[in-house]
């Protein structure tokens, strides 16, 4: 950018998924103190997740996302042809994102999507349904605490306290999207085990297995490990980590607990899960 002589003024726009978006957002918002930034995401998990709400981050030191920014694209153009002509497999990442703030946050949503499946909604109508939906329950949670700091934002991440350690375990060959769906089953689990919440393990397998989202086999994870990662994640705030509970389907809450009720629970997951 500095070779090519832009200016302040000058946008910079990209298309492509998750990676590509983080890392132009990124460059675009310490280049000169911000350029403006175009963002033209191409696959579902981008269009309906990375490109929204502003985080740009990059991993280092093999923690995931722990160098970034808040910052937005100016516009922001999503375009289902994208999604059409390629694999549907393509679009599990990004089901698992829907799938997790449908659980939270809406419901009905989570019911409209719980009827349907990979095959019925792989059409212009319903994808863009579903990217509406998704963009609108995002944009509501985000505009009330952009920058993550009144623990609002705190419950897009289920699933992603035990799911970025995974990714980071396995040096990102387990995708994001696979990675954030088993980690909601982890942390559904630990939650469950806790007192905190019901059980929902059963249900939310079967909504995974509605969109093909792989399950984990996770007789490999060693449990040290992971909360190695787990002690590097944003939500860690007085030595306790805020671990994001359901109250039921549709609604949901941050509850602090201890690093060692996270061990000992996820260890007894994996005993469980093998």
């Amino acid at each position: 950018m500095i070779d090519l002589n832009i200016e302040r003024s000058d946008t910079v726009s990209y298309i492509g998924g998750g990676t590509v978006g983080d890392l132009t957002g990124f460059a675009s918002s310490v280049y000169k103190r911000g350029i403006n930034l175009v963002a033209v995401p191409t696959t579902l998990l981008a269009q309906v997740d990375s490109s929204i709400g502003g985080k740009n981050a990059i991993n280092f030191s093999g923690i995931k996302n722990v160098i970034g920014t808040f910052y937005n694209p100016k516009y922001i153009f999503n375009d289902t042809d994208f999604l059409l002509n390629s694999d549907k497999s393509l679009l599990n990442d990004g089901m698992a994102e829907i799938i997790k703030m449908a659980i939270i946050n809406d419901e009905n949503f989570y019911n409209y999507l719980r009827n349907n499946n990979m095959d019925t909604i792989f059409n212009q109508n319903d994808l863009e349904n579903i990217i509406y939906k998704s963009n609108k329950i995002k944009l509501n949670i985000v505009s009330r605490d952009f920058f993550d700091k009144n623990k609002i934002r705190y419950l897009l991440n289920f699933g992603h306290t035990v799911g970025h350690a995974i990714e980071s375990f396995t040096s990102n060959d387990v995708s994001h999207g696979t990675a954030i769906a088993n980690g909601m089953l982890a942390e559904n689990y630990i939650a469950y085990k806790m007192g905190l919440s019901e059980n929902f393990y059963d249900e939310i397998i079967t909504i995974l297995e509605n969109y093909r989202i792989p399950l984990l086999n996770f007789k490999n994870f060693d449990p040290d490990i992971i909360i190695k990662y787990i002690l590097n994640d944003k939500k860690m705030e007085s030595g306790k980590i805020n671990l994001i509970v359901l109250d039921r389907i549709g609604k949901s809450h941050t509850e602090a607990v201890e690093v060692s009720e996270i061990k000992r629970y996820f260890s007894e997951f994996l005993e469980v899960k093998k």
